[in-house]
């Protein structure tokens, strides 16, 4: 008898994953980020992602960016006085020939989180839904975007034209929920729960 997976369900709508894939191509070459616009139901167990934004006042590099708090501030402030809410953020880990593949969150990206929930804004949030966006260029190419899912990711490769040619790359779409924890006493350090997702999209 097999046993039920009771992980959260990350649900990307076609627009969203779309943009997802949008966002990270745009600076292939640099990480990118931004946030989810959508909505959660079943008591948190289900978060569905209607739609991505990009941050735009960001400073970027092949392996971080660094947002404006301000401007992360007015943008989410705007998400949230519309009807659809904020239910987390994204970003990229860009990957050359080569390179190692990783597609999971580092403890840079669990510290921002952490940070993140500590009141930064929006306030008064016990959880965050961070979508990880895994890119690698690959040697063999493709004619059209394959999208495949698995039990806790979307992926395939894509087709993307670079000056004269066309680069075949390799994507992964994965994501996890972080909830905040009592720290210990005397403890400086901020705990969180991190929790792997079930990701699946909603694709014709």
């Amino acid at each position: 008898m097999t046993s039920r997976d009771n992980r959260p369900l990350l649900v990307l709508s076609e627009l969203a994953f779309t943009g997802l894939l949008a966002s990270t191509f745009e600076v292939a070459n640099c990480e990118t980020n931004g946030f989810v616009i959508g909505s959660v139901t079943k008591g948190g167990s289900v978060y569905l992602a209607e739609a991505v934004q990009p941050y735009q006042a960001v400073k970027r590099s092949r392996k971080a960016t660094s947002s404006c708090f301000a401007a992360r501030k007015r943008a989410i402030g705007a998400v949230l006085e519309m009807e659809g809410g904020m239910i987390g953020e994204f970003h990229s880990h860009v990957h050359d020939l080569g390179d190692k593949f990783f597609s999971e969150l580092s403890e840079e990206d669990i510290t921002y989180v952490r940070e993140t929930l500590k009141g930064e804004y929006p306030p008064g949030r016990e959880t965050h839904m961070e979508i990880v966006v895994s890119v690698q260029r690959q040697n063999r190419s493709v004619s059209s975007v394959s999208v495949t899912e698995g039990a806790t990711s979307v992926y395939g490769d894509i087709p993307i034209p670079f000056r004269n040619t066309t680069r075949t790359y390799h994507y992964n779409v994965s994501a996890w929920v972080i909830s905040k924890v009592p720290h210990p006493p005397k403890s400086k350090y901020w705990l969180s729960d991190v929790v792997r997702m079930r990701v699946s999209a909603d694709i014709d």
